[in-house]
């Protein structure tokens, strides 16, 4: 169905709502946590350009049909592995990690476009063969299609992307009718082969040590517990009410490692208190909501998984960032949906949206 001005009728402004509010949540954290950098306000300036861009990118995902992106799956995907590939040899590291590319002034970060490309891929594959991943054979094999973007993204090292990656597809499948006791099966595997890569060291010692210091922090204060016994203290300091935008001990002292990326929820713990925090995680549960509601009332089944993935990849690093930023999970290195600093990142999430919305605005029924 082609865009039509009839079609705005059912366009969600809650949704888009959400969006925006997180998003100015995020600017207005990485202006505190970078203010007393040499150049302040430097990165929320530019997270201000990123998100005015990915709000272009929305627009423009409401004109064409959604089956479009569909379509162009196969280069998207092509792209995604090829710029992953380009990121093994001529990356930027950081963090014991290669995972940014030099494109003249920019940096960006295949890792955060080969998700989208994956949804587009899975959404096609489930949508046209429906009946697949009902037995465990055809479950698996809807997998394998992923596994060169895995497996590029784990070269880096990206353990943590690689699991969104099985979140996307884990997701689709049990929406396109997977059993959830096969899911169960596939995850007591990856379990198993997790345990066999950390005996065989093929996992990094980082990330093993990252695993260890989640346990017990305390065991090592000054090097693999640092990050996590920080942000308690920035997200426990902030109380009730917390200490004031940019009066932020923890945030504006700089004791929380990558506070303006991977721990930009300490920020608003410790500058907002519990009601800010609770506040920005009622506008994640409403956003959920609202994606939830357009993949009830997609027209077709492509429309549905369309969302489905998306929502399994927001909700997933949602979910894990706030988790590790708590001490509920060892850190991974997943940024905030909306909040974390990155252009690759916004700019994604951004046209995922508008795949949502597209969704939505051409769905069967409206929804209240």
């Amino acid at each position: 169905m082609p865009f039509e001005r009839r079609l705005l009728r059912d366009f969600d402004w809650l949704l888009l709502g959400c969006v925006v509010l997180i998003s100015a949540f995020g600017i207005l954290a990485i202006a505190s946590a970078t203010r007393t950098w040499p150049h302040p306000f430097g990165p929320a300036k530019r997270q201000i350009l990123w998100f005015l861009l990915g709000l272009s990118l929305t627009g423009l995902a409401l004109l064409p049909d959604y089956s479009l992106f569909v379509r162009l799956r196969k280069p998207a995907y092509a792209l995604s592995l090829l710029l992953l590939l380009l990121t093994l040899v001529t990356g930027k590291e950081a963090g014991g990690a290669a995972r940014w590319l030099s494109v003249g002034p920019l940096q960006i970060q295949p890792s955060e476009l080969v998700k989208l490309a994956v949804v587009l891929w899975l959404a096609h594959h489930m949508a046209d063969k429906s009946g697949e991943v009902r037995t465990l054979k055809g479950l698996i094999k809807s997998a394998l299609p992923i596994l060169p973007a895995m497996g590029l993204v784990m070269l880096q090292p990206d353990l943590s992307t690689s699991l969104v990656l099985v979140a996307i597809w884990m997701g689709m499948a049990f929406v396109a009718g997977a059993r959830p006791s096969h899911l169960v099966v596939v995850l007591a595997l990856g379990l198993l082969l997790f345990g066999a890569a950390w005996h065989l060291d093929i996992l990094k010692a980082y990330q093993k040590q990252r695993i260890i210091a989640f346990i017990n922090p305390e065991a090592d204060p000054r090097g693999a517990g640092y990050h996590i016994l920080q942000a308690q203290i920035a997200i426990g300091s902030g109380r009730l009410f917390g200490k004031g935008l940019f009066n932020g001990t923890q945030s504006q002292l700089r004791f929380v490692p990558a506070q303006h990326t991977d721990f930009i929820f300490t920020v608003v713990g410790e500058e907002t208190g519990f009601v800010g925090s609770m506040a920005l995680l009622g506008l994640y549960a409403l956003l959920f909501w609202r994606i939830f509601l357009i993949m009830l009332s997609a027209q077709d089944r492509l429309g549905l998984l369309l969302c489905s993935g998306m929502a399994s990849m927001l909700i997933f690093q949602t979910f894990v960032n706030i988790g590790v930023c708590t001490g509920m999970l060892p850190p991974t290195g997943l940024p905030l949906p909306f909040m974390s600093y990155g252009g690759t990142a916004m700019l994604t999430y951004m046209l995922g949206v508008g795949i949502i919305l597209n969704v939505g605005i051409r769905r069967r029924k409206i929804v209240f």
